[in-house]
């Protein structure tokens, strides 16, 4: 059972850097949206994901893709479990998840 339900936006203007974090959060979670991932995750797993993410980030951050106004950064929220299973999903369904509320 996972112990850590995140959701993972990102918003980064440089295709190849994208790819390598679309890379990453496909192999964690799945693609809810454009640029937003939910992961459920085993603490070890968790732990995991978070190290090769901010090693991945800082790689990129320091890369020659990240070259003047260009925006990269990435953002990971916690979910509890009440605010799980209250989620609220408007507009076209989720990419991947069905379990959000279409309204």
């Amino acid at each position: 059972m996972a112990s850590h339900k995140l959701v993972v936006a990102y918003d980064i203007t440089n295709d190849k850097a994208r790819r390598h974090v679309v890379k990453l959060l496909d192999q964690y979670g799945k693609r809810v949206q454009r640029s937003v991932y939910r992961l459920e995750l085993s603490k070890d797993k968790y732990a995991e994901f978070i190290t090769r993410l901010r090693d991945l980030f800082f790689r990129l951050q320091s890369a020659r893709y990240h070259v003047g106004k260009q925006v990269l950064s990435i953002i990971v929220i916690p979910l509890c479990k009440n605010c799980d299973s209250t989620s609220l999903f408007l507009g076209e369904k989720p990419m991947e998840d069905q379990r959000y509320l279409l309204v």
